[in-house]
């Protein structure tokens, strides 16, 4: 694959996963359903400048680190995605800055917040990374900017947000939406936010990643795959232990249960995938 431009490499945007079921993520049983959220850590936790009435923990208004980030591919002997990655965390009333999501405020309080901005998505396919003789004749599908607008609702019982978002750069003009809710925990120095949510994905976002055209089926052995819209469950925790005064480790997991839509794929060899996310990040 021709990688043209840094959008169609291999890098994403930190992805927090939940591995407590490794079982299904090995391609164990599971019930159907999707695929492929992206919060970030810094999202969960309270800038120092809000007191919120929700049990968060206060951090800086500016932090940054280094994580590693990784990702078990859904494609068929896909390499899997791992990448050095930024953690950062800058915000005020009017912008935002999280790790490699960026956006302004529409509206902003204590309570609610309206938020539009970009997002990277990084999720995609090369021929040239899997050993599975058939895939190797398929067209690349590209990672992507979104363009999204996002609500999100504190309270004591943690936080609730809505996600719409949009391809930007065109390379599947699709378009998909979040639901998820996460509850913080904080124990001394110990920061715990436990989440679920479901996602969903339009018919052309869908489509692009995980369908099979004529034309590709004709030079392979495949099948043509037209696959509709599909929604994604998905579970999260997030943890973090303040380990000094400006230092903080920090650890996402996120466990992705796999819609029928795509685990029908003849690219797709699992039916459930998911992500993890380790670094320390400093605050000023």
């Amino acid at each position: 694959m021709k990688k043209t431009t840094p959008f169609q490499s291999r890098r994403k945007l930190p992805v927090f996963i939940l591995s407590l079921l490794v079982s299904c993520v090995e391609g164990n049983d599971c019930t159907e359903t999707s695929f492929y959220h992206e919060p970030h850590f810094t999202e969960v936790l309270a800038p120092c400048g809000q007191r919120q009435s929700s049990p968060q923990p206060c951090i800086s208004e500016f932090s940054t680190g280094l994580g590693t980030f990784f990702a078990a591919s859904p494609y068929r002997q896909h390499r899997n995605y791992i990448y050095p990655i930024p953690l950062l965390n800058a915000e005020n009333p009017y912008f935002y800055l999280h790790d490699v999501n960026a956006g302004l405020y529409a509206y902003k309080n204590e309570h609610h917040q309206l938020a539009i901005g970009v997002s990277y998505s990084y999720l995609y396919f090369d021929s040239d990374e899997t050993d599975d003789i058939a895939l190797k004749e398929l067209n690349p599908r590209h990672s992507t900017l979104n363009a999204d607008v996002t609500y999100t609702y504190l309270s004591k019982w943690g936080q609730t947000s809505i996600k719409m978002a949009r391809d930007a750069l065109g390379y599947n003009d699709g378009s998909s939406w979040d639901f998820s809710h996460q509850y913080p925990i904080l124990h001394g120095p110990w920061f715990i936010a436990a989440g679920a949510g479901i996602h969903y994905e339009s018919q052309k976002l869908t489509r692009y990643y995980y369908g099979i055209s004529a034309r590709e089926a004709a030079k392979t052995n495949l099948p043509s795959y037209h696959p509709d819209s599909s929604y994604s469950p998905y579970l999260s925790l997030d943890v973090a232990r303040k380990v000094s005064r400006s230092w903080t480790a920090v650890l996402g997991l996120q466990v992705f249960f796999l819609d029928h839509a795509i685990k029908n794929s003849p690219m797709v060899d699992r039916c459930c995938t998911w992500t993890a996310t380790a670094g320390m990040t400093y605050s000023f």
